[in-house]
């Protein structure tokens, strides 16, 4: 295993650790579903391992000619024109 496979690996174990949820996926079988991992044996060999990617969110200002985008919802107040149409939260989606 190389540096960084194993910094990796320590990331996602400290994560189960942690209660984040992990998930793996079969490094020799066709397809690409990731499962999620209940009660992990750590075999780096035969899976790969992931922590359970979080949907990112962010907030745009809408104007009639331009879009701007924020980090939340406070800087997207504190920052917006006169002219804002909307501000509008925009929550990612994550394939299954």
């Amino acid at each position: 295993m190389t540096l960084e496979a194993t910094k990796h690996a320590i990331e996602v174990m400290q994560a189960y650790v942690d209660g984040k949820e992990v998930e793996c996926l079969a490094r020799r079988v066709s397809g690409d579903e990731w499962e999620k991992v209940v009660s992990p044996a750590w075999n780096w060999i035969r899976y790969d391992y992931r922590i359970k990617p979080e949907p990112r969110e962010y907030y745009l200002n809408i104007y009639k000619e331009a879009v701007t985008v924020f980090a939340n919802r406070i800087d997207a107040n504190v920052c917006a024109k006169s002219d804002r149409v909307a501000c509008i939260k925009v929550r990612e989606v994550i394939e299954e």
